[in-house]
């Protein structure tokens, strides 16, 4: 599915592995308004029509059951070669350089900012979290910073999270061009 345009600007979900998982969110009254974008995780429940897989062997996996026909792959240009050069794939360049956990979320949300001008995120907590393993701790952060770093790279994207609960991390508190709003006004 292309972006819808409203007033001239394109729209678009970004889907957190998370909404995969929540039996509340109905597939197609959120693609009645926009496409939607989010890692292969979210495909089963969500049928997602733009899809990340940062992972080669999942990548691999899902090429062999001919996952490109589905939907819009997308997979990491340095995988490319390595994958047998699937015809049908979209490519991206990159590579993550942090320890970070939903690395696809991360490249998912780039991609749909790359092409897209209102970005609804859906199943994002971007709460603060208490953690005590300093390797977790260390990669929320890292999370957090990249999220963050590309909302305040492009001024001109908004950035709406939807059905968020709780308190935004203080990161992303004083965001101009980050809002919220719930699905049932959106959708």
């Amino acid at each position: 599915m292309e972006s819808i345009e409203v007033d001239g600007l394109k729209l678009a979900w970004v889907l957190a592995d998370s909404a995969a998982q929540d039996p509340s969110i109905d597939p197609e009254r959120i693609k009645a308004v926009a496409s939607t974008w989010g890692s292969w995780k979210t495909w089963r429940s969500c049928k997602t029509d733009n899809v990340v897989c940062h992972d080669k062997a999942q990548a691999k996996n899902l090429l062999q059951r001919n996952f490109q026909q589905q939907c819009n792959f997308y997979v990491p240009e340095l995988a490319y070669q390595d994958l047998d050069r699937p015809t049908g794939v979209k490519l991206y360049k990159g590579d993550f350089k942090h320890n970070v956990t939903n690395q696809e979320e991360i490249v998912t949300l780039h991609l749909a900012a790359s092409q897209n001008d209102i970005l609804l995120l859906l199943g994002f907590d971007l709460q603060e979290r208490e953690l005590t393993d300093k390797f977790q701790k260390h990669q929320w952060h890292n999370y957090k910073q990249l999220i963050r770093q590309l909302i305040v790279d492009d001024s001109t994207k908004q950035w709406i999270l939807v059905n968020h609960s709780g308190q935004l991390a203080e990161e992303f508190a004083d965001l101009p061009n980050l809002q919220h709003d719930t699905l049932d006004n959106i959708a």
